[in-house]
């Protein structure tokens, strides 16, 4: 049997908050199942979400705005930094991945965080204080050495 994706998995996976993917459903735009009171999705009900052009826009949108408002605020008090990493990963390790950030970003005081699967690849948006942002990357990195 294939895996199921939650709704919270969803928005792991999407970056839209559990609120617009409720919105989603009820407009007819993101087909899922209700299981016993939870809304389940597959993997190719997730792709088709991500692909269809309106989604698509918003989701890439949400993620420009992270850059775009680093780049608008000139008059940072501290340092800064905003990085975008592109992670070719498929299957579990998408998950894994996006997990980690959340619970890292659960640590930070002063980031954001933005993740979007588009088509084999994990496009990761961090932006924030140039200390917690090199902390993640820092521990992103010793993550993935320890995980081989």
């Amino acid at each position: 049997m294939d895996k199921l994706y939650n709704l919270n998995d969803l928005a792991l996976i999407s970056g839209f908050t559990t609120r617009t993917l409720r919105s989603d459903i009820t407009a007819g735009t993101l087909d899922g199942e209700k299981v016993d009171g939870v809304w389940q999705f597959t993997a190719e009900q997730i792709d088709a979400y991500l692909e269809k052009p309106g989604i698509r826009r918003r989701a890439t949108a949400r993620q420009n705005a992270l850059v775009y408002d680093f780049l608008a605020d000139t008059h940072k008090s501290a340092n800064g930094l905003c990085v975008v990493l592109d992670l070719p990963v498929a299957g579990e390790e998408v998950e894994e991945v996006q997990k980690f950030f959340c619970a890292e970003m659960c640590k930070a005081h002063q980031a954001q965080f933005y993740a979007r699967w588009i088509h084999g690849l994990l496009r990761v948006t961090l932006s924030g204080a140039e200390e917690e942002i090199a902390r993640m990357l820092s521990d992103y990195y010793g993550w993935k050495a320890a995980a081989k």
